[in-house]
């Protein structure tokens, strides 16, 4: 919605603010800013005032139903699509559309999935909150906060003509920046949208991933997805000393999904990876540097209802950096909203 039709809409409604139509002066009790308008109620300064300092943007308000889709670019495609599947006077749920992502944030924790907080919208990784937005929003706000794990620089830039037509003509543009100076992610927000316009996570030699927002609006209706992750067995190594894991472990439904990942570095040997599945069918994992030296696996496999086994046999070199493996169960709820 351009910045026009915005002005318009605020003078249609019932409460005039000052730069509408209106010879009524405001209550003296409320704090008056220049050339105000408004998107669902929420007062939007000018780009000048917010450009100055002279006004900031405030956090939005959302409810029940509201939701963002975005199109995957990068090294994913597709679509995500984002639902505030519930509200409480402090707190949102924010679940997806898709049940790939939420089995993925039941492993991985996306941190604008979930819990978010009403009064400022941060998300949360564990326990730990990671502040995309730090309201009142002005241009060249600078603050820290954790992602991902990572200690991460954020400033705010104002862009008064943003590309995406969900910003309205007026967004943030938001650079992250890691402990060594390096950017990692970068991300728009707008009022208009009242949340991301589009995010880029930058992966270095191995791509980026971006997001960016195709659709949105309020009165979502149909099924979202909410995904848990029950772990099994953790294993980790390190200098090169021999490791291994092994046991059983129960499948409970058909819905429900294994996830295994193997992780690798420097020098580092593995040996005897596999899974049985209640038919006796073997899942071999990769066993050897060959493909996996440096780096890692990661897999979901369908969740065949019964008794699995799982063997982790890990044979190291002295002086390799580490090895490890992670083994989960994955269940996803379906959450009418509507």
């Amino acid at each position: 919605m351009g910045r026009l039709q915005l002005l318009v809409s605020a003078c249609a409604a019932a409460l005039l603010l000052p730069g509408c139509l209106s010879d009524e002066a405001p209550p003296t009790t409320a704090v008056v800013q220049p050339n105000l308008t408004t998107v669902d109620g929420q007062v939007i300064p000018t780009a000048e005032a917010l450009a100055s300092g002279e006004a900031g943007l405030e956090v939005p308000v959302w409810k029940v139903g509201d939701y963002w889709e975005y199109n995957l670019g990068g090294v994913a495609s597709g679509v995500n699509t984002f639902v505030v599947a519930a509200a409480t006077g402090s707190s949102y749920e924010l679940l997806t559309g898709e049940v790939d992502v939420a089995q993925y944030d039941a492993v991985h924790d996306i941190s604008f999935l979930g819990t978010i907080n009403a009064a400022s919208l941060e998300g949360r990784q564990g326990d730990v909150p990671v502040r995309f937005l730090d309201f009142p929003l002005v241009d060249n706000k600078t603050w820290t906060t954790t992602w991902d794990g990572e200690e991460v620089t954020i400033t705010a830039k104002l862009n008064r003509a943003p590309a995406n037509p969900f910003a309205g003509g007026l967004a943030f543009d938001m650079v992250v920046m890691n402990s060594t100076g390096a950017e990692t992610i970068r991300y728009q927000y707008a009022p208009a949208a009242r949340w991301f316009t589009s995010l880029e996570f930058l992966n270095g030699g191995g791509g980026s991933f971006t997001l960016t927002l195709a659709k949105a609006g309020r009165g979502y209706r149909g099924e979202v997805y909410r995904g848990e992750a029950t772990p099994i067995a953790a294993l980790d190594s390190t200098g090169g000393v021999p490791a291994s894991a092994e046991g059983t472990f129960p499948v409970e439904n058909e819905t429900q999904t294994v996830y295994v990942s193997l992780g690798y570095g420097g020098l580092a040997l593995a040996q005897a990876n596999f899974l049985v599945d209640p038919t006796q069918k073997v899942h071999e994992l990769p066993t050897g540097p060959t493909v996996m030296n440096g780096g890692g696996y990661e897999n979901f496999l369908p969740g065949v209802v019964g008794e699995w086994r799982y063997s982790f046999q890990f044979a190291g070199t002295p002086g390799s950096s580490g090895y490890g493996a992670r083994l989960m169960v994955v269940s996803v709820t379906p959450v009418p909203v509507g």
